[in-house]
């Protein structure tokens, strides 16, 4: 991967900012509606 950032670096940063989207929305949902969002629900905790 650090040959890919050396060599493709425009392309490579482009994909990387793509995570930082993503990871700021869940961010944003998280925070907006608290304990009303998790990753699993009740029923799979079985």
């Amino acid at each position: 991967m650090l040959h890919y950032f050396g060599t493709h670096r425009e392309g490579f940063m482009k994909h990387y900012h793509k995570r930082g989207n993503v990871e700021t929305t869940f961010y944003i949902l998280k925070t907006n509606f608290k304990d009303n969002v998790r990753s699993k629900d009740d029923s799979s905790a079985e």
